[in-house]
């Protein structure tokens, strides 16, 4: 057979899988013995990088003309693999191309570390930036590899969502190759943040921060501006958010002056820039400007065709509107959040744990405790959060010890603040252990009468708290809680007038800023102020202020909170009859009702009075609009709470206690 046959096509090959030594010899006796000394040193060259055209081809060969040999091997098809409909890039059937490295390897292997660099360089000439580095690290020229990532920058494939590779890419240099490049070693720190290694980065970056004299010179030479603006954009926008270090003044000053600099041109800083001051303003409870700054970064992920980059801008809209209450923003932000992790990232477990975070937050603020603790199911290593942010952190165990509080789990709420009292230690996250002071305090209120002793302590842990946060004087998030929350123990301190003063002082404030979670909060214990002070008809203009801002997204968790409070509240001002604010009362207390007389959530009580019908469980499904799965869902749980094992007994204990729905 001759070659021209088409017998040794790249079809053909497969025969000879396995078989290497049979694909060699026919390889040996059926092709190279047709070709000439030009020909063959052709093959030979370019089966090291993973693709070739013909300028790479005479780079390497140091001749022109390659294109003419494509062609023959076309012609001929051998084992040539076209990567494009315009016939400029191509690559050998894998065996083939073995099959030459081995030859390679064993004819001219004092030529390939060379011909491995030449690669690097011509890939990295031609903006083919990974494929330069995978040949630099290949030929094991370990400083050119270096130089070339260095060049290249990881941050910009970390926010094209090609982080596991630049984390290969990074991995592969040795510690001492890295600590030469400054970047390097600022993007080695960041690896660490995103893979929860907090202490170690912040070890690592306060001694660079040192070394580096903040960031102006390195190994006795001056770091460059744009490579200082570089780095401190790395170390402001990706790593310090990690690290519980919010902007002080003179970095905020600092990126908006480098804000003022950046051309059009460069989208991947104008994307960074805006994400950081969004997220920063954020926490500043200034939402107007930033929403402004994620729609700029918004624009900037657009031009970068970053969807990973967007998934960010979208979590961040969402954090945005839940602080304003505005729920049906929430669910539309993080729809499409979804669509996009769904489509192209969703084996990301950190993109799917922060997703199942915000919709467990969205679920709860609509008291849908069932729903909210499955999402929260969802989220990878329940409760380690390797890439998380801090808020990200606050917002997981708000959520799940709120729902265990609402089931009057107190033991496992117990067991879940330490847990994020222990994450808070390793990771040196100080504001997390503070969130976490402030949480048990309002749960401990919520649940309990705490005898004056305990009332002393949290007074103490208060202060010391107020103190702490001082060290953040550009933060606003955990300040407004701390107030809130002293609020709440003036309350049960029955230091009304203190209480009332403060609260007074929070609505001006919550209104201003549209901290609307915490304006309802605010107005809810105003009107139990006003209840003491014998004031009934402020009391009911403070639930209504309160309710009306409830009412558009459906958000009853905090009404539902503070229940066992402000039932008299409740009361009076649905006697003061006014719609739609009384069927949504009505519907908090009648879910009060429920749960104080039977233990179950209002859902449960819709299942139990249906089982009691003698009904299956698709019977019930199909009576309350749910799935068959959502009713055992719930079966489960109401044996939980009820101490029992079957249908039957849950069935005969609602007969005896007459539930009839």
């Amino acid at each position: 057979h001759t070659i021209t046959q088409g017998l040794i096509s790249a079809e053909n090959i497969t025969h000879f899988s396995g078989r290497t030594s049979d694909l060699g010899d026919y390889i040996s006796d059926e092709i190279f013995t047709s070709l000439n000394k030009r020909e063959k040193d052709f093959l030979l060259i370019t089966c090291l990088p993973s693709r070739f055209n013909a300028e790479l081809a005479d780079h390497l060969c140091g001749q022109t003309g390659s294109y003419r040999i494509i062609e023959k091997l076309k012609e001929m098809d051998l084992f040539l693999v076209a990567l494009d409909s315009e016939g400029d890039w191509y690559r050998y059937h894998q065996l083939f191309q073995q099959y030459l490295l081995n030859k390679l390897d064993s004819d001219r292997s004092q030529e390939v570390a060379a011909l491995r660099v030449a690669s690097a360089h011509w890939f990295f000439q031609n903006n083919h930036p990974q494929e330069a580095i995978e040949q630099a690290l290949l030929s094991k020229d370990l400083k050119l590899a270096a130089e070339i990532i260095d060049s290249i920058g990881l941050w910009r494939l970390t926010i094209q969502g090609k982080i596991s590779l630049a984390t290969t890419y990074l991995n592969k240099l040795p510690i001492e190759v890295v600590e030469q490049y400054p970047s390097l070693i600022v993007m080695h720190i960041f690896m660490h943040t995103k893979a929860g290694d907090l202490a170690y980065a912040k070890n690592k970056l306060d001694g660079f921060l040192e070394k580096s004299n903040n960031i102006t010179e390195w190994r006795g030479k001056t770091i460059t501006q744009p490579l200082q603006d570089s780095l401190r954009i790395i170390v402001n926008c990706l790593i310090d958010p990690y690290l519980d270090k919010p902007l002080d003044a003179a970095a905020l000053e600092s990126l908006y002056r480098l804000l003022s600099e950046i051309s059009p041109d460069q989208p991947i800083f104008s994307y960074t820039l805006h994400e950081c001051l969004g997220y920063h303003h954020t926490d500043m409870a200034e939402f107007t400007s930033a929403l402004n700054h994620h729609q700029k970064s918004l624009a900037g992920a657009v031009k970068l065709n970053s969807d990973y980059a967007l998934i960010y801008i979208y979590f961040h809209y969402a954090e945005i509107y839940l602080h304003t209450l505005e729920l049906e923003k929430v669910e539309q932000a993080l729809q499409q959040a979804q669509a996009i992790i769904e489509k192209n990232y969703n084996s990301d477990p950190n993109l799917n744990h922060a997703l199942a975070v915000f919709r467990a937050k969205f679920h709860y603020l609509h008291f849908d405790l069932n729903t909210a603790a499955t999402a929260l199911k969802q989220a990878s290593g329940e409760n380690t959060i390797n890439d998380s942010w801090l808020t990200l952190y606050f917002s997981f165990f708000e959520v799940k010890c709120g729902i265990e509080a609402f089931n009057r789990h107190h033991q496992k709420v117990g067991t879940l603040l330490e847990q994020a009292n222990a994450i808070a230690r390793e990771h040196l996250l100080t504001r997390l252990t503070q969130f976490t002071k402030l949480t048990e305090i309002k749960l401990a209120l919520l649940a309990e009468m705490p005898d004056n002793d305990r009332l002393l302590s949290f007074c103490a842990s208060l202060a010391e708290i107020e103190a702490q946060l001082k060290a953040y004087p550009l933060s606003r998030f955990l300040p407004s809680r701390l107030r809130l929350t002293k609020a709440r123990l003036l309350l049960h301190l029955n230091r009304i007038e203190e209480a009332d003063k403060l609260l007074e002082m929070l609505i001006r404030d919550f209104r201003k800023s549209r901290q609307n979670l915490l304006l309802v909060e605010s107005y809810l214990l105003k009107s139990l102020t006003e209840y003491r002070k014998g004031n009934e008809q402020q009391a009911v203009e403070c639930c209504r202020h309160a309710t009306v801002l409830c009412l558009e997204g459906q958000c009853k968790a905090l009404h539902m909170e503070n229940a066992a409070l402000l039932m008299p509240v409740y009361q009076l001002t649905l006697r003061a009859g006014t719609e739609p604010l009384t069927t949504f009362l009505k519907e908090i207390t009648a879910t009060v009702n429920i749960q104080q007389r039977y233990g179950l959530t209002e859902r449960e009580y819709l299942t139990v009075c249906e089982l009691a019908k003698g009904l299956s469980n698709r019977e019930i499904a199909e009576n309350i609009c749910v799935s068959e799965d959502t009713v055992k869902y719930r079966l489960k749980s109401i044996f939980k709470k009820w101490h029992l094992s079957s249908r039957e007994d849950v069935a005969k204990k609602a007969i005896q206690l007459q539930l009839d729905g």
